[in-house]
């Protein structure tokens, strides 16, 4: 969560037109995935200027599906293996 919230400030005070956000990731904990979902909602909210994609690795699943519908947009390999909660 920390790292995730550190890469989001640096993305607002870059002169980016967005963030890619790359989950890989079995799922996890509830907590810690809805604290990242938080994170990336109120980045989207307060920089709309800022595009927010998300790349699925090899698994997002659980935990990482919901972070992953923070943004705007899912991109997933063919090979991708992901599923909800």
């Amino acid at each position: 969560v920390s790292e995730v919230r550190r890469g989001l400030r640096k993305a607002a005070e870059a002169d980016a037109h967005g963030v890619l956000l790359y989950v890989d990731s079995p799922g996890g904990g509830v907590t810690d995935s809805d604290a990242i979902y938080q994170l990336v909602r109120d980045f989207r909210r307060e920089h709309p200027e800022k595009d927010v994609l998300t790349l699925f690795g090899d698994v997002a699943a659980s935990g990482g599906y919901y972070v992953g519908v923070a943004g705007e947009r899912i991109f997933a390999r063919r090979t991708t293996i992901t599923g909800s909660i």
